[in-house]
């Protein structure tokens, strides 16, 4: 049995997940089942960030309500830009290609 399938097995009756010691290449086979219980991402909450983005000419793209990875910052620091009051949306979207727990 895997890492994986034991932290996901664990998770199914009800106990805690250490997903930690998942190994990497796990982490990006199993990468489907394992974000929605990562401790890094963070959720998007649809509310003044996305209110701006209404009736207005733009040539960027509007930002996606997908989950944020922490580990992914904009500045570096971790959650320092978050805890500051900045929004989730500066931070990297959670996919396999560039999750750090699955490198």
């Amino acid at each position: 049995m895997s890492a994986a399938r034991l932290a996901l097995e664990r998770v199914e009756r009800g106990l805690p997940a250490e997903l930690d010691i998942i190994p990497p290449w796990q982490w990006a086979l199993s990468f489907e089942e394992l974000s929605p219980l990562c401790p890094s991402s963070l959720a998007v909450v649809a509310g003044e960030d996305f209110a701006r983005q209404r009736n207005a000419l733009r040539v960027e793209l509007v930002p996606s309500a997908r989950p944020r990875c922490s580990r992914r910052s904009p500045d570096g620091r971790g959650l320092a830009w978050f805890l500051s009051g900045g929004s989730a949306l500066a931070y990297g979207t959670c996919c396999a290609a560039a999750c750090p727990r699955a490198r």
